[in-house]
């Protein structure tokens, strides 16, 4: 259970989201469906973009295997560099990661620069079907409902955040560390 955060309304939700201390930075989040894979790409950009931002100490990723991620593009890569300040942490969270290994080496990069602050789960047993797909924040989350169609909803209710962080953790429950930032070997 190493890792795991346990949540509550409290801790997890203040009644007044994180602001940037400079208003014409902040973009506002989408809410709602989320339709279509360049929707889908754009909105984790843009979330990974907020993150730095809104000052996110936190992020949680989950997905299969993150294959269809814009995690390889410069834009990925100068949003988590800018969103990777001291105190922040990253939980990753997928059945494999091969397929991120294989198709994003700009981010495997950046995660071995700043193993420190990323955490990564692996439930290789997961079934495909139920397995969740989104990120999640204090604030806001979008969870993907349909992986075949890139059908996504996006939400700041704190209700359906917590719900979705006890998801989180059930998972990470049936999870082990993965994914290592450097493979050592003789």
């Amino acid at each position: 259970m190493a890792g795991r955060i346990p949540l509550t309304l409290t801790n997890a939700m203040t009644t007044e989201p994180e602001r940037p201390t400079d208003s014409n930075a902040s973009v506002a989040l989408p809410l709602g469906r989320i339709e279509g894979r360049i929707a889908f790409e754009d909105t984790i950009r843009l979330a990974t973009e907020q993150a730095g931002v809104l000052g996110w100490q936190t992020m949680w990723w989950m997905d299969l295997d993150f294959a269809d991620w814009p995690l390889g593009e410069r834009r990925m890569e100068a949003a988590l560099q800018a969103w990777s300040k001291t105190g922040r942490r990253m939980v990753l969270m997928a059945q494999s990661y091969d397929k991120l290994i294989a198709r994003h080496h700009r981010f495997v990069m950046w995660r071995r620069q700043w193993a420190h602050i990323i955490e990564c789960w692996v439930c290789p047993s997961a079934d495909p079907s139920v397995f969740p797909s989104g990120i999640l924040s204090p604030h806001w989350a979008m969870r993907r409902i349909d992986r075949d169609h890139h059908i996504a909803q996006a939400f700041n209710e704190p209700a359906r955040i917590l719900a979705l962080h006890e998801l989180r953790n059930e998972w990470q429950e049936k999870s082990a560390h993965g994914f290592p930032a450097t493979v050592l070997g003789l």
